[in-house]
């Protein structure tokens, strides 16, 4: 195909191209507003001065007119803005206290005396090696590390009595365990 050819093959795309681009909307618009009324300032008018009150008898004068402004238009009169009356502000009483909120209940899961009894057993057992854990390293000079480690199972410890206290004692199970774990990890550390 000729270079005339494929330029008169393409010839009709542009020009599609060109209308479709130009008519598309591009070229700017400009909106113009509306220019404000002009509204001429207020104009206050001077208030009249009482004469004062001779208090013997005036002396006989020409009387001299006191000179006057020019009369100003005002234009047209804009009506007073009406005053704002503030409503008046409502206090509402102070509300009553509420009362205290009891403790949420706890759940836990319903276990059977046995189970109660296994907990319990289970719960005893791990304090104990706990408990001697922590007696046998009373002796020895602890680093900072062990000393966190030992407040920590002190806490736990804490926290096992008072979940018996409650008769969680899953909770004190799980706990118990954790104390456990701890003082083995301080008694077996060089």
């Amino acid at each position: 195909m000729a270079p005339s050819q494929k330029f008169a093959s393409l010839l009709p795309l542009v020009l599609l191209l060109g209308i479709l681009v130009g008519g598309s909307g591009c070229h700017r618009q400009t909106v113009h507003a509306a220019p404000p009324p002009a509204v001429p300032p207020p104009t206050l008018e001077p208030a009249p001065i009482p004469a004062p009150m001779p208090t013997t008898a005036p002396p006989e004068t020409t009387p001299v007119a006191p000179a006057q402004p020019a009369p100003i238009d005002p234009g047209p009169e804009m009506p007073a803005p009406k005053p704002v009356n503030p409503k008046p502000r409502v206090i509402p009483p102070p509300a009553p206290d509420p009362a205290p909120r009891p403790a949420p209940p706890q759940l836990r899961p319903n276990i059977t005396p046995a189970q109660a009894a296994d907990f319990k057993r289970k719960t005893n057992d791990a304090v104990a090696e706990t408990e001697k854990n922590l007696q046998s390293s009373s002796g020895r000079t602890l680093s900072q590390e062990q000393r966190d480690l030992v407040d920590k199972i002190r806490g736990f410890l804490t926290q096992v009595r008072e979940a018996n206290d409650a008769e969680d004692w899953g909770k004190a199970l799980n706990l118990a365990e954790k104390a456990q774990l701890l003082s083995r990890e301080m008694v077996s550390a060089p």
